[in-house]
């Protein structure tokens, strides 16, 4: 069906669905800022993960669908491009973030671990890729590793926020996690009902999403 719509019909329902990512985007970020402040797991470990999966979700289930379609270039491409595209939109980010270059606002050791995780998760598909074949039941190694390896740098991220064996510069610049006391009215809200809520904006958004494309 999509085959036959027009230019403008395409780039005007790609437009309304942007929009609507937009919209469920702000509203996924406040419902993330709060979960990290009910459980207490801070802002850098609830951005790498609840943030994390919920824009990589419809990333993932593309390249999952492509690769099931034998379109193993794609699917590569698809995931590692948009760890370069999401990578890339920290420029943007400085660019909007008015107070500070982002990176010193946002010193924080979590935030450097993960940053040092990500390269090491990286690179061993480029080694992996540089390397004589070898699977087990045509699954590579590299590809059971990687994902004890993320389990493991999150585990190893909580510990680290707990116990930081290096702490920031402060400057008036720097922008300390400090939970903030919800309102009465908020704190009738169970976290499990934020966590449902959560995950309905983010399936309502991916499937808009992916309807987009």
């Amino acid at each position: 069906m999509l085959a036959s719509w027009s230019i403008p019909v395409l780039l005007a329902a790609f437009g309304m669905a942007a929009l609507v990512v937009l919209v469920t985007g702000l509203r996924i970020t406040g419902l993330v800022d709060r979960l990290a402040e009910r459980t207490g797991i801070g802002e850098a470990i609830a951005g790498a993960v609840l943030l994390g999966a919920a824009t990589s979700l419809s990333g993932t289930i593309v390249s999952m669908t492509v690769a099931f379609d034998g379109l193993a270039s794609l699917a590569y491409a698809n995931s590692i491009g948009g760890i370069a595209a999401q990578t890339a939109f920290l420029a943007v980010a400085d660019i909007v973030y008015r107070k500070a270059n982002l990176e010193h606002a946002a010193a924080d050791l979590a935030n450097i671990f993960q940053a040092i995780v990500l390269i090491v998760l990286l690179t061993l598909p480029l080694i992996a890729s540089t390397q004589p074949e070898f699977t087990v039941f045509a699954i590579h190694p590299v590809s059971l590793v990687i994902p004890v390896i993320y389990v493991s740098a999150l585990l190893a991220t909580r510990v680290l926020r707990d116990t930081p064996m290096w702490l920031p510069v402060k400057t008036d610049d720097t922008r300390e996690y400090t939970p903030e006391n919800e309102s009465d009215e908020a704190r009738k809200t169970s976290t499990t009902w934020l966590f449902l809520t959560f995950f309905a904006v983010n399936r309502h958004a991916k499937v808009t999403h992916l309807g987009g494309l």
